[in-house]
């Protein structure tokens, strides 16, 4: 059976990304590096379009796309540039998770854990981070708080595993990339593997989180 043109344009972004992170270290700075590092969320919205997909996701996606070609280039202005794309990313997919649980949250106990788990690591992280960030403290400290409103609005508002799955991968994400940026180096798995964990965490994410509302939407699963 044929896929569907969204199932190509999902499935095209997934490959897409998988290749960046293979080749990311080998790429320098400049254009061709931002556009392929961008492709990979920027087919997700596109793929998210054409399924007539909610318009909180496509913006949230869209967004994270600009995110990405910023992020890829070097200096100040461009990260942040690139953290208020992302910051209102997140705030598109806060949007989305409310609407599509019609604002009734859903009180469960793995829920209220995996929300005080959110909270605690958000706490942990910018008290680690805090002494390091400088005149960033502000925007990080408002991200933290943003990207944790993320992932508990999709516990909260979303029962899709495949949905949770990606924004704790999203979250994730972010904390290696913060850890590397504002942290002094060291010499651990983390710290030597940094790139790719923030990459196939945050391409990952994506596809899980454009993957699951669509199916939703489709009524293929929650």
């Amino acid at each position: 059976m044929p896929l569907s043109p969204p199932a190509l344009i999902l499935l095209a972004a997934a490959l897409i990304g998988a290749a960046y992170g293979l080749v990311q270290h080998r790429l320098g700075e400049g254009h061709v590096r931002a556009v392929f590092k961008t492709l990979c969320v920027a087919l997700l919205a596109v793929a998210g379009f054409v399924a007539g997909g909610p318009v909180w996701l496509v913006v949230g996606l869209a967004l994270c796309a600009l995110g990405d070609f910023l992020l890829a280039h070097e200096g100040e202005a461009p990260f942040l540039a690139g953290l208020v794309a992302f910051l209102t990313g997140h705030l598109a997919y806060v949007a989305l998770f409310w609407q599509m649980g019609a604002g009734e949250p859903a009180i469960t106990p793995l829920a209220w854990a995996v929300i005080g788990l959110v909270i605690l690591l958000s706490a942990l992280m910018t008290i680690r981070l805090w002494p390091h960030t400088g005149a960033m403290r502000g925007p990080v400290l408002a991200y933290t708080a943003v990207i944790a409103a993320m992932v508990i609005s999709a516990e909260l508002f979303v029962g899709s595993w495949t949905v949770r799955a990606g924004v704790l991968a999203f979250m994730l994400s972010d904390m290696v990339l913060a850890r590397g940026r504002f942290l002094p180096a060291s010499d651990d798995w983390i710290h030597r593997h940094s790139a790719a964990l923030v990459w196939y965490l945050y391409a990952g994410g994506q596809v899980l989180i454009t993957l699951g509302v669509l199916m939703i939407m489709l009524g293929l699963g929650r």
